[in-house]
């Protein structure tokens, strides 16, 4: 199984049209001039996490956990719990690594998404010779 995050019916994910349509046959087919950002943002990876605290309700009273659960901010979606010193990387900061690269013509972008529910974004990019 592809493991892809769907949404609506839609497969978060994009992919370089010019190498092929993905095994599974989902995604949306991009060119090959993209940029980092207009490949997250065409694989729908254009939002940011927050960390909020974690409760288990006991006896009809809140109490902390001692974690903090990671949230998407723009569904509120709850992606995984984590500990109060862990920091998270925004999708954005993980694209920017390419811009270096892809601007100097060194690589292409390939493929960006999402997998297990949003918990996982990957990108990657073709070196050219």
């Amino acid at each position: 199984m592809h493991e892809l995050e769907m949404v609506n019916g839609q497969a978060q994910m994009a992919y370089r049209e010019s190498k092929g349509i993905p095994w599974h046959g989902l995604g949306v087919p991009v060119s090959d001039d993209m940029t980092p950002m207009e490949m997250m943002k065409a694989a729908n990876l254009d939002w940011k996490v927050s960390k909020q605290p974690s409760f288990v309700e006991i006896n009809g009273q809140k109490v902390p956990t001692g974690q903090e659960a990671l949230v998407r901010e723009t569904d509120g979606k709850i992606l995984t719990n984590v500990s109060g010193n862990w920091k998270p990387c925004q999708n954005e900061d993980a694209f920017e690594f390419f811009n270096e690269f892809v601007s100097a013509g060194d690589m292409v972008m390939d493929t960006a998404g999402s997998l297990k529910d949003g918990q996982m974004v990957f990108a990657a990019a073709d070196v050219k010779d």
